[in-house]
């Protein structure tokens, strides 16, 4: 149990790091100027959805500090856990899809995102692999 919460609170360090990287997307790839050639509703867009990964970035680094333990204990937690993962994943696969195979950039992406993908994924993978103390199968989802 300690290595698990150990290793969430591990992942909510990264996704804190990400989220101040997303918080400062605006200047650091100049979003004022270099945006300029989307209509308003896709520039609109554009930032809706950054705004909202932000929060959702927020999202993680809170329940991954605050509610550590209900992540590796309870249903909801471990789905949370999950979709963590899944969110990371997600990134992975659209660095090729949308950017290709830029060399050290996208080796450099794909490290940084898979860090925390492994760190909220062990502790399902741990929970799913303890040997019952009763003839039930164990259900990672229960």
């Amino acid at each position: 149990m300690k290595t698990n919460i150990l290793l969430i609170r591990i992942g909510g360090a990264f996704n804190v790091v990400f989220l101040l990287f997303h918080l400062s997307f605006y200047w650091i790839f100049d979003w004022k100027n270099t945006l300029t050639c989307l209509d308003i509703n896709n520039w609109a867009i554009y930032h809706t959805f950054n705004i909202i990964c932000d929060l959702i970035l927020l999202m993680f680094v809170v329940v991954s500090f605050i509610q550590t333990e209900k992540l590796v204990t309870e249903v909801n937690g471990r789905r949370i856990l999950f979709y963590i993962s899944l969110f990371y994943i997600t990134r992975i696969v659209s660095e090729f899809a949308f950017w290709g195979n830029q060399g050290l950039s996208s080796l450099i992406i794909v490290l940084v995102c898979l860090a925390p993908t492994v760190l909220y994924t062990l502790p399902l993978l741990r929970r799913c692999v303890q040997f019952p103390t009763s003839d039930e199968p164990i259900n990672c989802w229960r």
